[in-house]
């Protein structure tokens, strides 16, 4: 990946994650959660936004671990298996030596 690419990508981040900053300190009311007869502590909503996106990253760096799919895990195995294979075989078939071409 070449340095501009990595560097559009930080900026990018760095962006966001000054527009959250910005967004928690000038929203320092309290909030609470309320979901049918249940209700959360009050806490800032920045605290709130916080701990929703850490939530959101761990589960978006776990879910995949446990959804994978296992089947084109095994045909990328094998597709690199046969290309080894074939691999092999051509190195085989040039090392051969022809008596038809080779009879000097």
């Amino acid at each position: 990946m070449g340095i501009t690419k990595k560097l559009f990508i930080n900026l990018i981040i760095s962006f966001w994650l000054i527009l959250i900053a910005v967004f928690s300190i000038q929203n320092i009311d309290k909030v609470s959660l309320k979901f049918f007869m249940f209700e959360s502590i009050s806490i800032p909503i920045g605290v709130l936004l916080s701990i929703m996106i850490a939530i959101g990253f761990i589960l978006g760096w776990l879910l995949p671990v446990f959804f994978t799919n296992k089947s084109a895990d095994n045909k990328r195995k094998n597709l690199n298996r046969s290309n080894r294979q074939r691999t092999e075989f051509s190195r085989d078939l040039q090392e051969e030596n022809d008596p038809l071409f080779d009879w000097e």
